[in-house]
């Protein structure tokens, strides 16, 4: 995992979660497209957009909705995205187990109290086809 920072802001048009990608891949953020579209886009979109986006790269993305508390949640293996609350609003960081390892934006000033999901990146299983 290298941490590499978010270079738009704002909702919509922020690319923190782009830059969580890119940090979980080991890429530039340039290399990431911005996934999350705008609020008129129907439910899912971006979700629809980030697998279409992963599925040559051998990868998939597994997402969990919640909003418990970190320390409810399951400790996870290595690194995923989760989405936090910022003093800006919703946002996305590196996590690993139960601890925010990256806040892509500048001010690091993510607050991981309440969590609203989070997704792994997974190998994608192509049931051994050939």
């Amino acid at each position: 995992m290298t941490p590499v920072d978010q270079t738009t802001f704002g909702h919509p048009g922020g690319n923190c979660f782009s830059a969580c990608v890119a940090s979980l891949l080991d890429l530039s953020i340039s290399d990431v497209p911005y996934f999350m579209g705008s609020d008129d886009d129907p439910k899912g979109a971006w979700a629809e957009r980030l697998d279409n986006w992963l599925r040559p790269r051998g990868l998939y993305a597994l997402h969990f909705e919640g909003d418990p508390t970190i320390e409810d949640y399951p400790t996870m293996p290595g690194y995923y995205i989760l989405n936090v609350k910022s003093p800006r609003g919703d946002h996305a960081v590196v996590a690993r187990g139960k601890q925010m390892v990256h806040d892509p934006h500048p001010a690091r000033d993510a607050i991981v109290t309440k969590v609203d999901g989070f997704v792994l990146l997974i190998p994608l299983f192509d049931g051994g086809a050939k």
